[in-house]
């Protein structure tokens, strides 16, 4: 698990940094899944057709606790700037984060996919839930943006242990 920031960062979890997607300096680039409407961060802006570019950022050292700035547009708005709302066109607000909320990088356990999901807790249980059903076998289609037939790897196990 990760917290947001009061700037708006967010760390990148060792786990997730030692897959090689991204390392110190850089850049990170930030979009919305268009067929799932979650929040992608990925090593290129050229993810997918599914995928909408949003922004990128450069990844922080170690001083700076390995962290990068998600961009505005998933933050709400305050509701009195029209070129806020401009920018936020096409982002969901079903992926709006806040200061301090608790957040997830979830990625597929397969080393040629360059992508990694940002859910909340409720997303992510979501998810799990769905993955768990009996209807969402292996090989079997599901409407999950965790696709069943590949294992997601979740930075955060102890959390959803209970620890």
């Amino acid at each position: 698990m990760v917290e947001v920031t009061a700037e708006g960062r967010v760390p990148l979890p060792e786990r997730l940094r030692a897959t090689g997607l991204l390392g110190v300096g850089d850049e990170g680039y930030w979009g919305v899944q268009t067929t799932t409407g979650r929040i992608v961060l990925s090593d290129s802006m050229h993810v997918g057709p599914t995928v909408r570019p949003i922004s990128s950022r450069k990844v922080g050292g170690e001083s700076d606790g390995y962290r990068l700035t998600v961009p505005f547009q998933f933050f709400p708005g305050d509701g009195e700037s029209t070129a806020h709302d401009a920018q936020r066109e096409g982002v969901p607000d079903e992926v709006m984060i806040e200061v301090g909320q608790e957040l997830h990088f979830v990625f597929p356990d397969d080393r040629h996919v360059r992508w990694a999901y940002l859910l909340s807790g409720t997303q992510l249980g979501a998810n799990l839930a769905l993955c768990g059903d009996e209807a969402a076998k292996p090989g079997t289609s599901t409407s999950s943006p965790l696709e069943c037939d590949r294992r997601p790897v979740i930075t955060d196990v102890d959390e959803l242990d209970g620890h």
